[in-house]
């Protein structure tokens, strides 16, 4: 009897979160606000761009710590994540969770969106638009403390991008729902630039020739997952000087400086999977 109210309960909820979502209009400095950040995302080309966007212009009509972006380039593509995140609490093993294909939220979200054509959220006592509060607890495990969600189907019907707000500091409510609808086909529009203009620089490197050795692309997964030249060393059976050899041989042919970076940019390049890349493709 108590699961059945609480279900007529969300039901009228859900209801009324649509009615006033659908009976909204942006006001106040709210429509100035939306036409400064269309009008600066024509000059994102670039991820640090588009990061320095989203902490601009776009934190003043959805404030946030962590969004979450998802980009499919066809209906047979896997969907790629990608994380921008201000917080040093969201770290790399929470982002793959989140994007985990089987249990990570970001997948489930996109599930319901893909039924209802809706945004939906999800925080400690509240969930909308189709969630379900067995997530809950994903929010803590995953520092994520609420989220906010949603997609835009390409012209073949499925789901080509998807966005994922969290650590959101605004009530969620009818308002931020119908935010974030105007929000995501910018988001998606400049993103999808950043998207090419990356593969369009990188176009040069993929070749017949593969930049890294096999020990060296080894190496650079265990750099992934954080790993110290010493730990690596005794797990693939090597010197710490090999190792070492090893990894700056990486940096000299990634032209970089930093571990992180050149593990940023071997996965930018397709070098190296991250851990949900690679649950997807075992599961594909």
């Amino acid at each position: 009897m108590r699961n059945a109210l609480q279900l007529n309960q969300q039901e009228y909820f859900d209801d009324h979160m649509n009615f006033a979502r659908d009976n909204m209009m942006l006001d106040g400095e709210d429509p100035a606000r939306l036409a400064a950040l269309v009008e600066r995302s024509l000059r994102v080309t670039n991820e640090q761009q588009f990061f320095t966007w989203v902490q601009g212009e776009v934190q003043y009509l959805l404030s946030h710590e962590i969004l979450i972006c998802g980009m499919s380039s066809g209906a047979n593509s896997r969907m790629k994540c990608y994380r921008f995140s201000s917080t040093r609490y969201f770290r790399l093993e929470h982002f793959n969770a989140v994007c985990d294909p089987v249990n990570g939220l970001f997948n489930m979200m996109m599930a319901v969106t893909r039924k209802t054509d809706r945004p939906c959220a999800l925080g400690p006592d509240l969930v909308i638009g189709g969630c379900d509060k067995e997530w809950i607890p994903l929010l803590d495990s995953c520092e994520l403390r609420n989220a906010a969600a949603f997609g835009q189907r390409g012209t073949d019907g499925h789901m080509k991008s998807y966005f994922c707000f969290a650590r959101i500091s605004e009530q969620l409510d009818p308002r931020l729902m119908y935010i974030l609808e105007i929000l995501v086909p910018v988001l998606e529009a400049t993103f999808s630039r950043v998207i090419s203009q990356q593969v369009a620089k990188t176009q040069p490197y993929f070749s017949n020739t593969k930049i890294l050795s096999k020990r060296e692309t080894e190496v650079l997964h265990y750099l992934m997952a954080g790993k110290t030249n010493q730990v690596i060393a005794a797990e693939m059976y090597l010197s710490p000087l090999t190792v070492k050899n090893h990894v700056q041989n990486i940096m000299k042919k990634l032209k970089v400086k930093t571990r992180g970076h050149a593990v940023t940019l071997a996965l930018k390049m397709g070098l190296i999977m991250s851990h949900h890349e690679n649950l997807e493709e075992q599961n594909g």
